[in-house]
Parts: structure tokens; sequence; C-alpha cells
């Protein structure tokens, strides 16, 4: 059996039951969050912009934002059997990629965007098993639900394993 291809684009939250390979482009400041709980077979992931609501979240976007990206997230694996003791969580991404603009590195989005899925991991328990965040270069997140892995890949660089998931 074939595992599905998933793609998770800007602000996004992807969930399923089953073989599955997440894959997230162009992380710059944004921020991928593979969490899983494979036992139950069900894992997701969201693709973070940026790290709290400004003004009204849509409801079509709630994975832009840090906190009710992980919400989600985690309720809709919940719905689907997760059990919230065995969630595992890894993140990618959270990268300073425009350098020289004070202004953008005055906001750093990639850091408070790794801090906001930090906490909001910890105020659910679920453990950050992996991370590779920060520095100035993008990176793309691919996880493989089929044997949890969660690898990286920095622009002309080969894909590392991470870590994984079980």
């Amino acid at each position: 059996m074939t595992a599905t291809q998933v793609m998770v684009g800007l602000g996004e939250v992807q969930a399923l039951q089953g073989d599955a390979v997440f894959t997230c482009l162009g992380l710059g400041s944004g921020v991928a969050v593979a969490i899983s709980d494979l036992q139950a077979g069900v894992s997701g992931v969201i693709h973070v912009m940026l790290p709290q609501p400004v003004g009204e979240v849509r409801p079509d976007r709630p994975g832009k934002f840090a906190p009710t990206g992980v919400q989600v997230l985690v309720e809709r694996l919940e719905a689907m059997g997760a059990e919230p003791s065995r969630l595992k969580a890894a993140m990618v991404g959270g990268a300073q990629v425009i350098q020289g603009s004070e202004a953008h590195i005055s906001l750093q989005i990639g850091a408070r965007n790794a801090q906001a899925i930090r906490k909001a991991l910890a105020e659910r328990n679920i453990p950050l098993v992996g991370e590779d965040v920060g520095g100035h270069a993008g990176r793309n997140l691919s996880f493989d639900t089929t044997n949890g892995k969660v690898a990286v890949r920095m622009s002309g660089t080969p894909e590392v394993s991470l870590c994984t998931l079980r």
C-alpha cells in the first residue's frame, strides 16, 4: 500500500489517519509542526506563519497562528482517536531569512514563532522530540508516518533525519 502524499501550505492544518508522507516546503520564518500518535495511526502537520493572532482568526486558516494551529491540529487528531498522552511533536523552520532590515530583525518573527509553538505544546504536555529552527536558511520538512521519520532539507543540501515520532 502506498502512503498518501500530503502537501501542507501556508496557514494550513492537515491531519489524517493511516500512512502518509506530509511535506511542507519553503519554510522561512514560518514553522512546520508535525504531531502524531503513531500507535493510533493518526498524524498531522501545520504550517504556522505568525506567533499570535492579529484580529479575528479566519475559520478557514486556523493554522496561520501558533496557538490556534496547535489547538486545531490536536483537536482533529483526538477526534480521529489519538490519545493525548501519546502525542509527540517536531518542528522545523523559524529562520531569520531577511537580513539587513532593522525593522524585520527587531520583529524576530521566526524566533517568536518557534517560542509560541513551544508554549502551545507545553500547555498540552506534548513533548517536542525534535527541532531544527533558527539560523538564516529556509528549510523543507518531510514527515513519513509509515516509520515516524521527520526529515529536514535546507536549500542546496541533502535531506537529513531530524527525529522519529515514536
